[in-house]
């Protein structure tokens, strides 16, 4: 095994952790996810947590590419690391990686060697997933990444499925450390579903819009069941990703005879996001992406006590085990077809919906509600520990 970083942390009253990662906007997950965790710690007072930002991307069109201003963002972050590193020593520096393509690994190559050298370990959070199925496409530079990330003290995946990756990368050891939310479901109840035919269910998507995440094929879906005579709502909550427009997914549901069916409400945070989920009778996601981790909506969700329809996909049966409370869309060539059959399955069993919904609510309760210390607090707080 490649040696590593794994030095004994300085002795100090708290242990100073820096979580390096870009906060949204964008609402990108690893963004997300990056917040989320600045806040864990910060509540935790396990340790002295700060912040070192990365400043790549304004929008979800400069994702996985390489731009001059991300070259010129480089040196700045080489003496963010270096300015920190001379406030006094770190104990651990927590790095997001950004995924097997071209432009984070880059990154990766360029601002590791910084980290590895300035702090007493380096924690890798494998937020992005599909390395397992795409790293040894792409040369020298992904050989040169992989000995730096063996440097590492770990690495965190979100679930067991998602081990797949670090272990193609030869990584040890490995977290398993899923996302945990608060629980505001109490404060947030779904309108009554019941089995009242006459009304037309709403269902809801929440994340980002693209072909990759089923968009398209959800709305081609929608088109096929209302012709089929079912009448529904679909609400799709989230910005287009890429160069994909509003104006072309509007094209995409008038092509499918569904532009009577679909709402396009944008981004949507806060109460506003909480009001479209518990508005809505059904929850869907449809997402194919090729680095689909760990859908955080799926558990927003089921804390919410929604019925669900989901590709099965990567990680998907992990987040919300296998049966749960909803019906699999089995993911292949033709999704608009799969994606018909699923839909139309969970409208054949619409009087389940309440159990459906309480099934997925009690999983939240029981797997992703938020405790004290979360997964991913109880990895840091251990690797920061001093041995005795």
């Amino acid at each position: 095994m490649a040696p590593s970083n794994r030095r004994q942390p300085s002795v100090r009253q708290r242990p100073r952790v820096i979580v390096v990662g870009q906060l949204p906007p964008p609402d990108a997950g690893q963004f997300a996810a990056t917040l989320d965790l600045l806040r864990r710690l910060q509540d935790s007072e396990m340790v002295e947590v700060e912040h070192l930002p990365f400043r790549f991307s304004t929008g979800s069109h400069e994702f996985g590419r390489i731009r001059l201003a991300k070259i010129i963002e480089l040196p700045r972050i080489w003496s963010r690391i270096l300015r920190a590193r001379a406030r006094g020593s770190i104990d651990l520096i927590v790095y997001p990686l950004g995924g097997p393509h071209n432009a984070p690994t880059l990154r990766d190559v360029a601002v590791l060697p910084f980290m590895l050298a300035s702090s007493q370990r380096v924690l890798l959070h494998m937020h992005a997933g599909g390395y397992a199925d795409a790293w040894d496409q792409l040369g020298v530079v992904r050989r040169i990444a992989r000995w730096l990330y063996r440097r590492a003290a770990g690495t965190v995946v979100m679930t067991e499925f998602n081990r797949r990756d670090p272990v193609a990368l030869g990584l040890d050891p490995i977290f398993v450390a899923p996302h945990q939310i608060p629980d505001v479901g109490d404060r947030h109840r779904p309108r009554g579903r019941g089995s009242d035919a006459a009304v037309a269910p709403r269902l809801v998507y929440l994340g980002m819009l693209s072909e990759e995440k089923g968009t398209r094929a959800l709305i081609e879906a929608v088109g096929r069941v209302t012709r089929g005579g079912s009448h529904l709502q679909l609400t799709l909550v989230g910005e287009p990703f890429g160069e994909l427009t509003t104006t072309r997914v509007r094209e995409w549901a008038r092509e499918a005879g569904a532009e009577g069916a679909v709402v396009l409400t944008g981004r949507l945070s806060g109460d506003e996001k909480w009001s479209a989920l518990t508005e809505a009778d059904l929850f869907v996601f449809p997402s194919i992406h090729p680095t689909e981790t760990f859908g955080l909506v799926l558990v927003e969700a089921m804390m919410l006590g929604l019925p669900i329809v989901a590709t099965r996909w990567r990680g998907n049966p992990d987040v919300l085990g296998d049966p749960f409370g909803g019906v699999w869309c089995e993911p292949g060539p033709d999704l608009t077809t799969s994606l018909t059959r699923a839909i139309e399955s969970a409208l054949a069993d619409r009087d389940r919906w309440d159990a459906w919904g309480t099934a997925n609510r009690d999983r939240f309760l029981g797997k992703y509600s938020e405790p004290a210390n979360s997964a991913i607090v109880e990895v840091i707080t251990r690797l920061t520990a001093p041995i005795e």
